[in-house]
C-alpha cells in the first residue's frame, strides 16, 4: 500500500481561503432555520460552476421550481414567490449531482438592524435576563424568532461573502444577540403572530459614511479622497506584499520541515502557552497520519479544525490544499475541502503549519457554531458524505522558526471601520438583494458635531439602501439618548434634529429615548424600551396598526404676558402625564438669542406653561435640547414628548 504525507500548515490570519473546485453554493445569508420574507418575490442567489443549471424548489410551492444558469463567473439568481407566513418548510437547491438543502425554513417578517454600539449591544452585556430593565429568560423562548449576526469585516470594495449563521431564538442564543433587535423582534412576533427573522450588521463607534455606498456619497467632496484611496493601488499592493511574504515563509519553513526532528506527541486542542511556548511567536507544525475508510478513497473530503491562532496552511500528502493566510481569523473555526483528486489512498499524512504573529498560538477548542449553524464539536475531524472521523489525538507538534527569523510581515492598517464605504462594502453588500421588510438603525453618536452634513447624508443613505435592495424597505431609527458628552454647546440637540428631519422620507419612524437614557453611560441599559418603541413605529407606520407610536409632538405656541403655552397636535393619546412638579428641559430666549432655563408645568392635563424671569419677552423656545437632559413629559401610553426648537 502506498503511503503519502499530509502536511497542514497554519498561519494566524483574517481571511478564510479554501482551495477547492467551484461548487454549488448559496449566498451566506441563506441557511437552515432562517426566515424568508412572506408574500413577496424573494431573491435567492449564489454560485455554481459557470454555465451550470441551478434549480430551486420549496415545500411551500409543491410542484413548482425556478431555474437559473450560472454566468461566466458562476453567479446565479432566481426570485421565489413566497406565500403567507408559515412553516417549517424545506428549500432545495440542485445543480447536477450537487444539492444544498435548507431545513426548518419559516416564512414571516424579516428585518435588518444596523448602526453602532447601541445596536450592537448584546443582552449578555446588560447583565442577562431579569436585570437592567430586561425581560425574564422565558421571554426569549421564541422558536419562531430567528437570529443572524453578521461578523465584522471591512472591505475596500463590495464583497460577496460574510460570516454568520441563523439560530433559533432561545434564552441562550438571545444572550449573544443585539438587545435592541431582540426586543424589537419579540414584540413584532407577539403582536403580528408571525415568524420574525432578525439580521444584525453593526459595529460600535462607527460613522454613518462607513455604511454608505460610494454612489450615495457622490455629492460629498470631503469623502472623495478617502474613497479614492480605497480604489487605489494600496490594497492590491498589500496583497502582493503579503503573497511575497508567504513565499518567503515557504522558503524558510517548507512542508518538509514538518518531519524534522524534535516533534512531540500532542492532542488537540493545543495551546502554545500550555506547552511552555507562551513567549514564542513564529511557526509551528502539526502532523498526523490519517487512515481513511476504503469507501472514502477518491471522494472529496471535508476537514474541520477549531480556531487557529493566528494563521494556517494545510497540506495533504505534502501538497497545499487550503489555508487561512491573512491576520484576524484567530477566533474562527476552519472548514476546508480536500479535493477528490488528492484522495488516492487510505493512508495519508495531514500537516498544518501555524503562524502566530503575537500573543497566544495553537489550535483551540471549536467555537459553538459553524458558519452554517451546525455544531462543530471536535477540535479536528475529517468527513465524507456526512460521515465523520474525529482526529483530535495522535498529532505530533514541533516548534518551527521564530518570527524574528522570518522576514517582517507586511501590514496595511486596512481594518479601520471608519473610512467611507468600508462597512457597506464588507457588511451590507453581501446581503443585497435579500428581501427585508425593513431596517432599524441606532447610530449618530459618532457623527455628533457634523449635524449639517448628517442631515443630508442620513436620508440619502436611507434612499440609497432602498435602491440597492430593490425595494421600498421601511426604515425606523432611534434618536440619541441623553448622555453627558462634555463641552456640549448644542451639538447633541442639533444631531437629534438632523435625525428627526429624515422623517420627511416616506416609510420612516423614530423612537425617542429622552426619558430612558443615562447621562453617565453612553450605552443606556433600558434596551427593552428602545426595541419596543421601534416596534411600535413599525406596527403603526409599516403594518398599519392602530397603536400609539409617537409621544407628544408637533407643538403649537401662544405667548401672553411672558408666558408661553405649549400644546401638541399629535401624540397626546390619553392626555399628558408628568411625575408631578416642575418639568425639566424647557428653555426660553429673548431678542438676544441666548437660551435660559425656564420654569414649566402641566396645565389642565393638555398643555404646558413655560416662563423665565430673565426673559420678559420670549422670542424662541426649545425643549430637551441639552445633551444630558432627562425628560419627564409623556402621553397616556408612556411615550415621551419629542425634542423641539422653534421661533415664537
Amino acid at each position: 500500500m502506498q503511503r503519502h504525507l499530509l502536511v497542514l500548515s497554519l498561519v494566524l490570519s483574517s481571511s478564510f481561503l479554501c482551495a477547492q473546485e467551484p461548487v454549488l453554493r448559496l449566498a451566506p445569508v441563506f441557511g437552515s432555520h432562517m426566515v424568508l420574507q412572506q408574500s413577496t418575490d424573494a431573491p435567492v442567489w449564489g454560485s455554481a460552476r459557470p454555465g451550470a443549471t441551478v434549480t430551486v424548489a420549496a415545500s411551500f410551492a409543491e410542484g413548482a421550481s425556478w431555474n437559473a444558469t450560472a454566468d461566466a463567473k458562476g453567479h446565479w439568481a432566481v426570485r421565489v414567490p413566497t406565500p403567507a407566513a408559515g412553516g417549517p418548510h424545506v428549500v432545495r437547491v440542485q445543480s447536477g449531482t450537487e444539492q444544498v438543502v435548507l431545513e426548518d425554513v419559516l416564512l414571516g417578517e424579516v428585518w435588518l438592524g444596523s448602526g453602532q454600539s447601541n445596536m450592537e449591544w448584546l443582552v449578555r452585556w446588560l447583565g442577562g435576563w431579569g436585570k437592567n430593565f430586561q425581560a425574564p429568560a422565558e421571554a426569549a423562548n421564541l422558536p419562531k424568532v430567528r437570529l443572524f449576526t453578521v461578523k465584522k469585516q471591512v472591505a475596500p470594495a463590495p464583497v460577496a461573502d460574510i460570516e454568520g449563521a441563523w439560530s433559533v431564538c432561545t434564552p441562550e442564543s438571545a444572550l449573544d444577540f443585539s438587545a435592541v433587535a431582540f426586543y424589537f423582534g419579540a414584540k413584532l412576533h407577539r403582536d403580528l403572530d408571525v415568524p420574525v427573522g432578525l439580521v444584525v450588521s453593526a459595529w460600535g463607534g462607527t460613522v454613518c459614511e462607513a455604511w454608505n455606498r460610494s454612489s450615495a456619497l457622490a455629492d460629498f467632496p470631503e469623502f472623495q479622497p478617502g474613497i479614492a484611496a480605497l480604489a487605489g493601488s494600496g490594497e492590491k499592493e498589500h496583497a502582493r506584499n503579503l503573497a511575497a511574504w508567504w513565499k518567503q515563509v515557504e522558503a524558510k519553513e517548507p512542508v518538509t520541515a514538518a518531519a524534522a526532528e524534535g516533534a512531540v506527541e500532542v492532542a488537540l486542542p493545543h495551546r502554545w502557552s500550555q506547552a511552555g511556548l507562551a513567549d514564542f511567536d513564529g511557526t509551528g507544525w502539526y502532523t498526523r497520519r490519517v487512515e481513511l475508510p476504503k469507501e472514502w478513497v477518491g471522494r472529496k473530503l471535508d476537514l474541520e479544525i477549531g480556531p487557529v491562532d493566528d494563521m494556517d496552511t494545510v497540506f495533504w500528502n505534502g501538497e497545499r490544499v487550503a489555508g487561512t493566510e491573512r491576520p484576524g481569523a484567530w477566533n474562527r473555526n476552519r472548514r476546508y475541502v480536500v479535493p477528490a483528486d488528492r484522495v488516492l489512498d487510505q493512508a495519508n499524512m495531514l500537516a498544518v503549519r501555524v503562524v502566530d504573529t503575537s500573543g497566544e498560538g495553537g489550535i483551540a477548542r471549536p467555537a459553538a457554531e459553524r458558519g452554517d449553524g451546525a455544531a462543530q464539536t471536535a477540535a479536528a475531524r475529517i468527513g465524507a458524505d456526512g460521515s465523520w472521523q474525529v482526529v483530535e489525538d495522535g498529532w505530533r507538534f514541533r516548534k518551527g522558526a521564530a518570527m524574528g527569523a522570518l522576514p517582517p510581515m507586511p501590514h496595511d492598517g486596512s481594518n479601520d471601520p471608519n473610512r467611507p464605504t468600508v462597512l457597506w462594502n464588507g457588511m451590507m453588500a453581501p446581503l443585497v438583494p435579500f428581501a427585508f421588510r425593513g431596517a432599524i438603525w441606532y447610530q449618530g453618536e459618532s457623527n455628533r458635531g457634523r449635524h449639517e452634513q448628517y442631515e443630508r447624508m442620513f436620508p440619502g443613505m436611507i434612499a440609497d439602501w432602498r435602491e440597492a435592495f430593490g425595494r421600498d424597505m421601511a426604515f425606523h431609527f432611534v434618536q440619541l439618548a441623553p448622555f453627558t458628552y462634555g463641552g456640549d454647546t448644542g451639538q447633541t440637540g442639533d444631531i437629534r434634529a438632523a435625525q428627526q428631519a429624515a422623517l420627511a422620507l416616506p416609510g420612516t419612524g423614530m423612537a425617542v429615548t429622552m426619558d430612558v437614557g443615562d447621562p453617565r453611560d453612553i450605552h443606556p441599559a433600558n434596551k427593552l424600551a428602545v426595541g419596543e418603541r421601534l416596534a411600535l413605529a413599525a406596527l403603526a407606520r409599516t403594518y398599519g396598526k392602530s397603536v400609539e407610536w409617537e409621544g407628544p409632538t408637533a407643538p403649537t405656541f401662544a405667548v401672553k404676558d411672558g408666558v408661553v403655552t405649549v400644546a401638541f397636535a399629535r401624540g397626546t393619546g390619553g392626555g399628558l402625564r408628568t411625575k408631578g412638579g416642575p418639568l425639566p428641559g424647557f428653555e426660553l430666549a429673548g431678542a438676544d438669542g441666548t437660551f435660559r432655563a425656564a420654569e414649566a408645568w402641566l396645565e389642565d392635563g393638555d398643555r404646558v406653561q413655560v416662563r423665565c424671569a430673565e426673559v420678559a419677552e420670549p422670542k424662541a423656545i426649545r425643549y430637551a435640547w441639552g445633551d444630558a437632559v432627562m425628560t419627564e413629559l409623556w402621553n397616556g401610553s408612556g411615550l415621551p414628548a419629542w425634542p423641539f426648537r422653534a421661533t415664537l
